[in-house]
């Protein structure tokens, strides 16, 4: 819990949301009050929001509009992905980069320089083309490779503590039709046939790991999933299904401090997977998952998420080390996911300094 001082809404409008910003920035100064900023407010940690300071609610911008000549995409830092995947949809285009989630902000993924599961691709931050800055000044910089292009570097990844991101140019991609595929494997074979399924086969757009934690056959399994894009028309988004989005997350929470759990959502994912084998999506169908599909509503304990990067020659040494590691009574593991991420040479504070496999785990924590 961190106690602020305020929460400040800005407006949707360029013009009006500089004039608000420098007014904000000049009484922090005079009062010697800290300002943070916010989107989404999934960023892990009270270290984004400063003790009693202005918690700035970047929401509301979220204006955008499209050149689709050049395939960019301008859009106000605090719209969700949603919002672009959306707006994007109309267009016949989709987004290039960005995390497994679409109900984060724009700014905000800048901010942490998320990676997402597009083909062996870096983070988010190769997808952006510029960005323009509010500095403590209250001055308006346009940042990029070329242009301040150390600021480009520091506040991608940088969590606020450069600046307002205000307006992103996001380099955007066609919408394509994918189609499903997936293979189970042991550990061991992971990495050779990342190779011989993903990375040589140029048809691949999407793809991620899933290990099996149920204590029967401990990380001894693991799915390959990726999508294989087709000639086919895309369809446009349809609406969300609440019902089956209801029935997703009730499989993922039942694995919470339960043996049985764990398998029966292993056996039913697998089941699925052979159902879809072969199903056609959109790349924009399939970016559009709410982060309310795992989200814990027991007042009783928290989900921690933490991920760690791991080099492509350690894959497997990395997974024997875990099994020694994780079995733990004092806290539930509920998943791991694997990305591969490749390096990153735009962040400053940049986590795939080569490439990488992104080992995501999900813990669930009692609270005493």
């Amino acid at each position: 819990m961190t106690k602020i001082d305020s929460i400040i809404n800005v407006p949707n409008s360029k013009n009006k949301i500089i004039i608000q910003l420098k007014k904000i920035l000049d009484y922090s100064k005079t009062n010697k009050i800290s300002i943070s900023i916010a989107g989404a407010r999934h960023s892990m940690g009270g270290h984004t929001m400063y003790p009693n300071g202005i918690i700035l609610n970047m929401r509301p911008y979220k204006e955008m509009t499209i050149d689709t000549i050049n395939n960019i995409l301008t859009i106000g830092s605090g719209a969700l992905w949603e919002d672009a995947i959306n707006y994007l949809d109309k267009f016949h285009k989709s987004i290039a980069v960005m995390q497994a989630f679409s109900s984060f902000s724009i700014g905000g993924s800048i901010s942490v320089n998320g990676h997402g599961w597009q083909k062996d691709s870096p983070p988010i931050s190769s997808s952006i083309i510029s960005f323009t800055l509010m500095n403590y000044k209250g001055e308006i910089l346009n940042c990029s490779r070329t242009e301040n292009k150390e600021l480009f570097s520091l506040v991608i990844g940088g969590y606020g503590l450069f600046g307002i991101i205000l307006d992103v140019k996001l380099e955007v991609v066609d919408n394509e039709t994918l189609q499903f595929k997936y293979i189970r494997l042991t550990p061991e074979n992971y990495v050779e046939y990342y190779q011989k399924l993903i990375s040589d086969n140029p048809k691949v757009k999407l793809v991620f790991g899933r290990l099996r934690i149920s204590n029967k056959h401990f990380l001894e399994e693991v799915t390959l999933n990726y999508f294989e894009k087709i000639k086919k028309k895309p369809k446009k988004i349809p609406p969300h299904n609440k019902k089956n989005e209801s029935s997703k997350r009730l499989v993922f929470r039942s694995t919470a401090n339960s043996e049985y759990g764990k398998r029966l959502r292993w056996d039913l994912e697998n089941g699925m997977n052979k159902i879809l084998i072969n199903e056609t999506f959109t790349r924009n169908n399939l970016l559009n998952d709410n982060v309310s599909l795992i989200e814990n509503k027991d007042k009783t304990s928290t989900d921690i998420l933490q991920e760690y990067f791991i080099p492509e020659r350690h894959f497997k040494q990395y997974i024997d080390k875990l099994k020694d590691v994780l079995p733990n009574k004092h806290i539930d593991l509920l998943n791991i996911t694997i990305r591969s991420v490749y390096k990153d040479n735009d962040s400053y504070l940049n986590f795939a300094k080569e490439k990488v496999f992104g080992f995501v785990f999900l813990f669930n924590q009692k609270k005493k």
